[in-house]
């Protein structure tokens, strides 16, 4: 018996020994050169003091300074890190908000206040955010109208694109319009061990380089999101800024990219986009989109001719499935510095006005996928790896997802933050369906997802557009992070 054990484990053995040589790089390769003065490493640290430190790198050997949150009052000027480009886009959107409402409008009213739209990582349920943001633009609703600030991670980096362009309907046609397969290719398990992946997104590649090109009869995605970049709106607010997320794997560190500088900086005014151009921020928004595993490694190459670099980057939900809450505290202690600067002495005027001026500036949070972790009745039956994996995978994720959002109101306690999640396709009016276990791209999921998030955007059945995340300063207390 023993030495039959023994020739199985060393048969085995060989056999596994045997799929490591035949494996192969299925690394995609895709180059930006400008990405690297367009990158940031965020580090998140917990200091000796009890604070916790975000370390920014401008990039590649940068030097890093340290944010600090958590022992510094709400809204305190001692949060530094003014090379934070995300920090830096605020204090843009304040001022020109700010120089607005210097300025007497015909109707008396103050102009609105910029906001800003953060939208989640979650694969196919992006498809909900798809359905729902369509619908937000044809109601005219606030995030989207008044979004001068939008984070993406994952699908939620796809997103941000249409939302540069303010393309809702391309956005909706992106989750639809296709099948499995033009998504991506599904390999075989003995593949998967050879490939390094689940899938091969290959075609996904495919699809964005089309759509950011145009093809078909459609207009360039790319050249859209840039002359509008190049260009003030006709309210004359600023275009609208971007930033995605993604992990550098070398590093462990989250990154992010300033997606609307990197677009105004590779597509001169004026000039149209290039195919190289096209590659450049497709390897930044599927780099965004790689889960480990899941889908085949993206690597960039990067910077400088002489001095290039080539790192392989994850999926930004590894990190945080929505990011902003390392700033999240620098929009209190912006619109504190608004306040002061208007404040002249013994000015009336000015005095009331500091009093209509909010504390924050709101957040709109899309949640590409449900809030909990549905109950798997058959896990207890089944012991192999993959579905320990696929559900260990599931229930991490969704506490990573829900922190992300927590994190936000822990960062900024008291201001305006609202939510929506794709958790109503449980209802009566829902879906009541979840695609297939193991399925990264279900299209008729996706299809019907999308019609609910519209449905959803629009009120339908009685649902509000919007969840408000409570106040964690003068609101209930002991509610945590809860929504109303």
């Amino acid at each position: 018996m023993r030495f039959w054990l023994k020739g199985v484990t060393a048969a085995l053995a060989i056999a596994l020994s045997g799929c490591t040589w035949l494996q192969r790089d299925r690394t995609i390769n895709l180059a930006c050169p400008a990405l690297e003065r367009h990158m940031q490493e965020i580090r998140f640290d917990l200091q000796v003091d009890g604070s916790l430190a975000s370390v920014i790198g401008a990039g590649a050997g940068a030097q890093n300074e340290i944010m600090r949150s958590g022992n510094a009052e709400i809204g305190a000027a001692a949060v530094p890190a003014n090379d934070d480009r995300l920090s830096q886009a605020m204090t843009r959107a304040v001022d020109r908000w700010g120089a607005s409402m210097m300025v007497e409008n015909d109707d008396g009213a103050p102009p609105p206040l910029p906001a800003v739209l953060l939208l989640s990582g979650g694969g196919q349920w992006g498809a909900f955010g798809a359905g729902y943001l369509r619908s937000l633009s044809r109601n005219g609703d606030a995030a989207i109208r008044h979004s001068a600030i939008v984070t993406g991670i994952s699908t939620g980096a796809i997103q941000t694109l249409f939302v540069l362009a303010d393309d809702y309907d391309g956005l909706y046609d992106a989750y639809t319009a296709h099948e499995a397969e033009e998504y991506a290719r599904v390999y075989s398990g003995t593949q998967s061990l050879i490939n390094g992946s689940r899938y091969s997104i290959g075609p996904l590649l495919g699809l964005l380089r089309a759509r950011l090109m145009g093809s078909d009869g459609k207009a360039s995605l790319l050249g859209t999101i840039a002359h509008r970049l190049h260009h003030r709106t006709a309210d004359m607010r600023g275009p609208r800024e971007a930033f995605v997320g993604m992990v550098n794997a070398r590093s462990g560190h989250f990154v992010q990219v300033d997606l609307s500088g990197l677009i105004r900086d590779i597509v001169p005014s004026g000039e149209q986009p290039t195919a190289e151009d096209a590659d450049c921020v497709a390897a930044v928004v599927l780099a965004s989109s790689a889960i480990p595993v899941n889908f085949e490694r993206i690597a960039i190459s990067y910077g400088a001719q002489g001095s290039t670099r080539r790192d392989v980057f994850y999926d930004g939900g590894v990190r945080q499935s929505v990011f902003f809450n390392h700033v999240a505290s620098r929009s209190i202690a912006q619109m504190e510095r608004f306040k002061s600067n208007i404040l002249g002495a013994n000015e009336r005027e000015t005095e009331e006005m500091r009093q209509t001026v909010p504390d924050s500036l709101p957040f709109f949070v899309i949640r590409n996928g449900s809030s909990t972790v549905s109950e798997l009745a058959t896990v207890n039956g089944e012991h192999d790896i993959l579905t320990a994996a696929e559900r260990g995978y599931a229930i991490i994720v969704n506490q990573s997802e829900v922190m992300a959002v927590c994190a936000l109101r822990l960062g900024n306690p008291r201001g305006q933050i609202k939510v929506q999640t794709a958790d109503s396709f449980r209802t009566p009016q829902g879906l009541q369906e979840r695609p297939p276990p193991g399925s990264a791209f279900d299209t008729h999921f996706m299809r019907r997802l999308a019609a609910h998030g519209e449905a959803v955007g629009n009120g339908a059945h009685g649902q509000p557009r919007w969840l408000v995340l409570q106040p964690t300063l003068g609101g209930p207390p002991n509610r945590g992070c809860a929504l109303q």
